[in-house]
């Protein structure tokens, strides 16, 4: 759930703060408010494409913070596995556009964009005339057909995952056993034939106690 936004120095927007309940939440307001610019900041807290002249005039730099409520697990393994922070079922989404550059972090640790855009498809969905739904997305719409399914499945489902999982590490483990039976194979062939050349040609008593010498050096 997105439980707050914070703006600062976006467009028109001097410094704004927006806290949103639970259920729905509505922007309300006449034509050039600025109702699409905390939308817009919201993408841009997400990872869309950053452009300096957002920066509001005179200003160095433009901010935007989205915070996050996770209550849902599977939304809080999802985060887990991309390896960015978690603070207490919060997650804490700061975007920072300079001139030259821009700076995401995630609960204060530094990530690209590309990692806010993985995020994002995590934690909201936008729907708008020209914006990117989910829905698309192969991967979000097995993800909704399981959660509607309920927990039972998504155990048999976490199961499963296991078991692919360990199947694949078997199947990328083959081609190395393989490869050792063939070298152990390669070295027992070199090792008897060293034995029946020995065996052809003995060595002479004179040679054994010169090798005896040789190894005791």
């Amino acid at each position: 759930m997105l439980q707050s936004l914070h703006v600062k120095n976006l467009a028109l927007i001097d410094e704004a703060e927006v806290t949103f309940g639970r259920g729905l939440n509505i922007l309300t307001g006449e034509t050039g408010a600025g109702k699409s610019i905390i939308i817009g900041s919201i993408n841009l807290a997400l990872g869309a494409k950053a452009d300096k002249d957002m920066i509001r005039s005179g200003a160095e730099y433009a901010l935007v913070e989205l915070v996050f409520t996770l209550e849902d697990q599977e939304q809080i393994r999802a985060v887990s596995k991309l390896e960015l922070p978690l603070e207490e079922g919060q997650i804490i989404l700061q975007r920072k556009i300079m001139e030259n550059r821009s700076q995401c972090r995630v609960c204060g640790e530094t990530v690209t964009a590309r990692q806010l855009r993985q995020l994002a498809d995590i934690l909201i969905d936008i729907h708008g005339q020209h914006e990117h739904q989910s829905l698309l997305k192969a991967s979000r719409q097995l993800e909704i057909l399981d959660t509607y399914a309920g927990a039972a499945l998504a155990q048999k489902r976490r199961s499963c995952g296991k078991s692919t999982g360990n199947t694949g590490r078997k199947r990328e483990s083959c081609p190395r056993m393989k490869w050792t039976r063939k070298r152990e194979k390669e070295r027992a062939l070199l090792r008897n034939l060293s034995v029946r050349r020995l065996k052809r040609r003995p060595l002479r008593t004179g040679r054994m106690r010169s090798l005896r010498r040789l190894i005791g050096k």
